[in-house]
């Protein structure tokens, strides 16, 4: 066979291979529509229509079951059409068959291999990575050389609030400690003064 007769064969396998990658994709979509039942609609039984009758669920559900099966369907295949989705495919395939041949050596200008030649790539990013991460640390070297006083300041400062506050509770433990005294003296002095006009009496 020659080069034209291979090449013509070769669209036709590839060819071929796009129709029946369609053929599944709408056998799938088809039985999508296969697995759904009228159970669908029971909730819409009790539901009364014009002149007082109930839904025909089963009608409804084949109406639409049809309706969106078709839609479905058809733009599906619009959209493998329109989109040049079988010369891809073809063109995949042929890719794919070309690549997996591994008898034959990848010619390359330096004769490296493929990681020997990507290394040098990979090294400048990792230096670019070192070189962000080393200024990240200066930077938040800096801010915290900055925030560090304020944070002492903060601290002092709360540990006095909380020391006015502690001093202030006790004053106030003792305010009420004399306040209930005296409460307890004036009961008494009243209790005094009632005992002498009774006995004035």
């Amino acid at each position: 066979m020659d080069q034209n007769g291979e090449m013509k064969m070769k669209e036709l396998i590839y060819t071929n291979y796009a129709a029946e990658v369609k053929k599944e994709l709408m056998q799938d979509l088809d039985d999508i529509f296969h697995e759904m039942s009228a159970e669908l609609f029971l909730p819409l039984t009790d539901i009364p229509v014009q002149g007082g009758n109930l839904i025909d669920t089963e009608d409804l559900f084949k109406k639409f079951k049809d309706i969106a099966r078709r839609r479905t369907l058809e733009n599906y295949s619009k959209m493998w059409d329109s989109n040049g989705l079988p010369e891809c495919l073809a063109a995949l395939q042929c890719l794919r068959e070309e690549a997996s041949d591994k008898s034959r050596e990848q010619w390359r200008p330096t004769g490296k291999t493929a990681r020997e030649q990507i290394r040098p790539l990979i090294m400048k990013t990792m230096q670019k990575k070192c070189e962000y991460l080393d200024k990240q640390i200066e930077f938040q070297e800096n801010l915290l050389s900055t925030q560090a006083p304020k944070l002492i300041e903060i601290q002092e400062a709360t540990s006095q609030i909380q020391e006015n506050r502690k001093f202030l509770m006790d004053m106030t433990k003792v305010h009420q400690d004399a306040f209930k005294e005296a409460e307890a003296l004036c009961e008494i002095a009243e209790k005094a003064n009632e005992m002498i006009n009774t006995m004035r009496e």
